[in-house]
């Protein structure tokens, strides 16, 4: 049984990269709501890169490495997931500002179908992992972090819901509303 955090064996340029539920749920309510052709090409050049660190698993980089061949001198493609931390909060601050120009609780915050989304995605991933884990998995600690996950989207969701009524969240639930107004 494998422990610790999960690398691809050749490709272990970094360790981690970690974008977190709550800023998926913001960047996908960026990207239903926003028009701004920054905020389209935010999440392009964040797609694009997350297909590119996939290096040779997809066609699109072999294709890549037959089309521009200096493709093929890159040693850890996931060095293009770097751009992903860095443009997923800024279509995620697009987001939280849709968010915040909801008043009126009849209006809703658009949160919803967003975060049902992201929690079938994260139930798809680890019934995934639970029904035809790899060998060396820790099926229980991928369950454990799927379910935390589950709860830290839901108190974003909450949270993001009461932001979008104009209010505070209440206590247990402090963020500093007012740094971001």
């Amino acid at each position: 049984m494998g422990s610790g955090v999960f690398k691809q064996g050749d490709q272990s340029w970094t360790s981690s990269y970690y974008v977190g539920i709550g800023t998926l749920l913001l960047a996908v309510c960026g990207l239903r709501k926003q028009r701004s052709p920054k905020v389209w090409f935010l999440a392009a050049s964040s797609l694009v890169a997350f297909v590119l660190a996939l290096g040779d698993k997809t066609v699109v980089y072999g294709w890549l490495e037959t089309i521009v061949p200096p493709f093929r001198l890159m040693t850890f493609p996931v060095k293009f997931m770097i751009v992903v931390p860095f443009t997923a909060p800024l279509v995620a601050a697009f987001g939280l500002a849709q968010i915040r120009q909801f008043q009126a609780p009849a209006a809703g915050s658009g949160t919803l179908k967003p975060a049902i989304a992201l929690g079938g995605l994260l139930l798809t991933i680890v019934g995934w992992q639970w029904v035809d884990p790899l060998p060396g998995d820790d099926v229980t600690s991928a369950i454990t972090s799927g379910a935390t996950r589950g709860v830290f989207l839901t108190a974003t969701w909450i949270t993001l819901k009461q932001l979008a009524r104009g209010g505070t969240p209440s206590a247990g639930w402090h963020l500093d509303c007012h740094s971001w107004r």
